[in-house]
């Protein structure tokens, strides 16, 4: 894979897009659909292991790869997220989610309580150790 400056925007397949999320909030994938314009998606990524992976804009990310794009523009993401990144990355991957076409979309009823809830618990348990 080729390595690339930060802040340098180029273009990746998305199939080959790690994510570091679970699930697609369909009402968020609903209003995405109202302003979304291709050109204007940009996903933030960071390089583990050799493979992209998403840092956020997984719903934009989704919203792509429904709309039958097969590259998106993307970033190299300069904040420090990369503490806990892996660990969701490893996460996503134990579940069978190797890029957006992986991941389910659901409700948003079932995203705050499976997500929000994944999230709150591994930040809550992360704090405990520190």
């Amino acid at each position: 894979m080729e390595i690339t400056i930060e802040g340098e925007i180029f273009l990746l397949d998305i199939s080959s897009i790690q994510p570091s999320q679970f699930y697609i909030s369909e009402s968020k994938l609903e209003k995405i659909g109202n302003w979304a314009a291709f050109g204007s998606i940009k996903i933030p990524v960071v390089l583990i292991n050799g493979l992209y992976a998403a840092t956020d804009g997984h719903t934009r990310l989704k919203w792509a790869q429904m709309a039958g794009h097969t590259n998106v523009q993307v970033y190299i993401d300069i904040d420090d997220l990369s503490n806990y990144i892996p660990h969701f990355v490893n996460e996503a991957r134990k579940r069978g989610i190797y890029n957006v076409a992986d991941m389910p979309i659901i409700s948003e009823a079932d995203y705050a309580e499976k997500w929000h809830k994944y999230c709150s618990d591994f930040f809550d348990n992360a704090n405990k150790k520190l």
